[in-house]
């Protein structure tokens, strides 16, 4: 089992440091890497605990302490997919049981290293209570974060109602349930230790198997979806990518000029984007054409996904408007509700994203050259 873990604690600093690197540009994927390594870590030590706290005995206390982290940041992270904004320095209170615990363990730090070697937690009365104390409050902490998690959830879908948003919720939704997982799992072990409940099997082993089985999904998620963690693919990648989604497709070259024909002019004079709560489904049923060719035709011809091309055209559309100076009087949520978004902070955005500018500064541009 320890060279499992160790296998685990391996992959899982590949990972950190993939996520940590400069080329993941996506602040979630920081934070996300910071999680992964503190993971990676309590693997690592619990497969060589006997070597490692001989030599490093302090690294002990990185193991009673760390998990007050975990709930911190998977809720930091899945904030950060949601919210695609930074960390500011109020949310360092997420922080304070993690760093109340590590104060709480100065009289740990100050023990000879022999004694801190044969430490047993049960036979210090200090430490016993101190230990159970702190567990209690990280079931509870595993249960207020849960709250909030599910609460942002909630409050992306009420927002981004009818919204084509690229935000991948799917993942959303599998990340927040391993979690809740290893958190349930963690609390029985917990649990199990403290009432000196008499098991065949470590119950804490099954925490360390949940960890290892989450390292392993990421790593396979990054590998088989590099776009959720925000990497990039080059052009050969897509390409390839592509063919090889399409291969069954049976969708020619001819029939496929003919529907792009098809999709310029309804996009043009039928002006689907500018319905707020357009889908791929009902794009393809006002086309008559099957779903999948839709897709394969946006992906291949204008290589985009349904998400780009839909607010691509919406942006344009708010551009026409914005330079249009019998709308001066409009405000710039007026714009965006006359393009197909639903709110403000999506239309600034993407419309960012799209031109370099803000829709303000980009009608404050315009009407400077006039």
């Amino acid at each position: 089992m320890k060279i499992v873990f160790l296998l685990g604690f391996l992959q899982g600093l590949v990972l950190a440091v993939v996520l940590l690197s400069r080329s993941s540009r996506q602040f979630s994927n920081k934070v996300l890497g910071t999680l992964i390594l503190l993971l990676a870590i309590q693997l690592g030590l619990t497969s060589e605990s006997n070597g490692i706290i001989a030599t490093l005995p302090n690294l002990r206390a990185l193991t009673w302490t760390a998990p007050y982290l975990f709930a911190p940041l998977t809720y930091l992270y899945i904030r950060s997919i949601l919210t695609r904004e930074p960390l500011q320095w109020k949310h360092i209170t997420h922080f304070i049981l993690f760093l109340i615990s590590l104060i709480g363990l100065l009289p740990y730090f100050q023990l000879e290293h022999s004694a801190k070697v044969n430490f047993d937690i049960s036979s210090d009365s200090y430490f016993l209570t101190f230990a159970i104390s702190f567990e209690a409050l990280r079931v509870l902490q595993a249960v207020f974060y849960s709250v909030m998690i599910f609460g942002l959830i909630r409050k992306f879908k009420t927002a981004a109602q009818g919204e084509v948003s690229n935000i991948p919720l799917k993942w959303v939704y599998q990340f927040v349930y391993a979690s809740l997982s290893s958190w349930i799992v963690a609390f029985l072990g917990i649990l199990a230790y403290f009432t000196a409940i008499d098991l065949a099997i470590n119950p804490f082993n099954f925490v360390y198997l949940l960890t290892l089985i989450f390292i392993y999904m990421l790593g396979f998620k990054m590998l088989s979806n590099p776009l959720i963690f925000g990497f990039t693919l080059s052009l050969a990648e897509k390409s390839v990518n592509s063919k090889t989604r399409y291969t069954k497709s049976g969708l020619k070259s001819d029939v496929q000029s003919v529907y792009l024909d098809t999709l310029s002019k309804l996009m043009e004079t039928g002006q689907p984007h500018l319905e707020s709560n357009i889908t791929i489904n009902g794009l393809a049923e006002r086309l008559d054409i099957p779903k999948h060719h839709l897709s394969q035709l946006i992906n291949e011809q204008l290589n985009q996904n349904f998400f780009d091309f839909i607010n691509n055209h919406r942006v344009e559309h708010a551009k026409k408007l914005l330079l249009d100076s019998s709308n001066d009087h409009l405000k710039i949520l007026a714009i965006a509700y006359d393009s197909g978004f639903n709110s403000k902070s999506t239309f600034n955005s993407l419309f960012k994203k799209y031109t370099g500018q803000t829709p303000s500064k980009f009608r404050e541009t315009f009407r400077q050259t006039l």
